[in-house]
């Protein structure tokens, strides 16, 4: 209130008129409360006193007037930081008190300057936090939403300004919580590390258009209702932890910010321990910088992806790990094994074959690291040659290039180059074209050893490049 005596009257008082509540509200519970506070370096230092009389106010009027109501109802409200000591957390509720808002609750437009702790409350009807700023630290620990949670509009921020690198020590918390039914997060911002650890989200929870301008994790947490991650903004690296996706899970054409030169900022995504059922979609998604670990991806829906490709395969972001020991190419020669059975089910013939070009790739580099060279050498000959026969232009070069390499050689027989490049193409091709030198002009001695050899190579290839166009024309 403007006076001392004033706010004194709602403290001694605890029965008031409808008028008298409305005026407490314009003049004490909206009012700013920048001056409640002192910097200190990179901490706000409360005025305990003011912070107290603040909640006590909260505690005998807004809270017996929201049960009279039924409607919780702190729209537009400035809060201080909450009453954390080591024993307790006073603010809707003295410590000893059970934490429950038995009705709907609305912060709508509301602003929190100060650490927010909503630890171990029950909110058994909707709530509402639309358009709601949080300035500091958030915690929603073991806190169950009985019906519907709405977070559209609201900021999760810190002062830049104010706090400068203090920034980097707040936090939004969502622990061991439970939302029974919608938990909208439309529009929301998050400009801190945001954690969602052990969350229960039994209904329609919407990311929609949400924007994460700091790291955020995703960890032991249960969708188990419908989840749509549309046109969700990243900045940091995002982490799905120990995820069971039982809904029906979309993410969609998910948006990255661009820097100064309008470059496109690709940051992390990581799915780690979190297994995917065809009930879990990406649409639209730019996948060159997530990994997978230990998340069974072989029935999980592409649609219209963006994938990392070199050389003709795909290149997945675990790769960058680089870390050479054996259980790395295990992990990453399975991996693209569940990318190309996803792929052939949906008869993605093309991404079918990139995949399986990784695959073998890494199967190579893992017998290489277990020493068993002749299998090694096999796969490399089926790779460099052959192209895995998923690439029919290999086959063809290795076949042009086996000729050329023999009709070079065969030049010394007799000096002609006429009777070497003949020599050459028959070698590598003896039952589908003829000869014209004479028959003790022919090959001899070790020359037939060489004719052979070229043969049985070139009777290879040809096999490589027909196998390859029968995958590329595969319907």
């Amino acid at each position: 209130m403007k006076t001392d005596e004033g706010l004194q009257y709602f403290l001694s008082n605890k029965t008031i008129t409808d008028y008298e509540y409305a005026e407490l509200v314009k003049h004490y519970f909206k009012a700013d409360k920048t001056d409640w506070y002192k910097q200190n370096g990179t901490e706000k230092q409360w005025d305990e006193v003011k912070v107290k009389q603040f909640w006590k106010l909260i505690r005998m009027h807004s809270m017996p007037r929201g049960k009279e109501k039924e409607l919780y109802d702190f729209k537009g409200f400035v809060f201080p930081e909450f009453v954390i000591n080591e024993k307790s957390i006073e603010n809707f509720w003295k410590s000893e008190e059970e934490k429950q808002f038995e009705f709907e609750v609305s912060f709508w437009c509301a602003a929190f300057l100060g650490i927010v702790n909503f630890s171990k409350v029950v909110f058994l009807k909707k709530i509402e936090l639309n358009q709601t700023n949080f300035f500091d630290s958030v915690v929603f620990s073991e806190v169950c939403f009985k019906e519907e949670a709405n977070f559209v509009f609201a900021h999760f921020l810190c002062e830049k300004k104010k706090f400068g690198r203090s920034c980097n020590r707040r936090k939004v918390e969502f622990t061991n919580v439970v939302f029974f039914r919608e938990a909208l997060f439309l529009t929301t911002k998050f400009y801190v590390k945001t954690y969602f650890s052990m969350i229960e989200f039994k209904g329609y929870t919407g990311f929609q258009d949400a924007e994460f301008h700091d790291e955020v994790i995703f960890g032991m947490s249960n969708f188990s209702g419908k989840a749509e991650f549309n046109k969700t903004k990243y900045v940091k690296k995002t982490t799905f932890s120990e995820i069971k996706f039982q809904g029906m899970i979309l993410f969609q054409a998910l948006n990255f910010i661009y820097n100064k030169n309008d470059k496109e900022i690709i940051p992390l995504m990581s799915f780690e321990s979190s297994p995917f059922a065809n009930n879990v979609t990406f649409r639209q998604v730019n996948l060159t910088t997530t990994y997978f670990y230990e998340s069974d991806i072989a029935e999980a829906r592409f649609k219209e992806c963006s994938w990392n490709e070199t050389y003709g395969r795909l290149v997945l972001a675990n790769e960058t790990l680089q870390t050479g020991d054996l259980n790395y190419f295990k992990m990453l020669e399975e991996l693209y094994r569940q990318l190309k059975k996803n792929f052939d089910s949906n008869k993605d013939w093309e991404l079918s074959g990139k995949a399986y070009v990784s695959e073998m790739e890494m199967r190579k580099h893992r017998l290489f690291n277990e020493k068993q060279y002749f299998s090694w050498f096999i796969y490399w000959f089926y790779g460099f040659f052959g192209g895995y026969t998923q690439n029919f232009k290999r086959p063809i070069m290795s076949l042009l290039g086996l000729i050329g390499l023999f009709s070079f050689m065969y030049y010394f027989i007799d000096h002609s180059w006429q009777w070497a490049i003949q020599r050459g193409i028959y070698g590598a091709l003896p039952k589908l074209i003829t000869i014209d030198i004479p028959e003790d002009c022919n090959f001899e001695g070790y020359w037939l050893i060489a004719s052979n050899i070229e043969t049985l190579l070139g009777s290879t290839f040809l096999v490589f490049f027909i196998l390859a166009l029968r995958k590329r024309f595969k319907q």
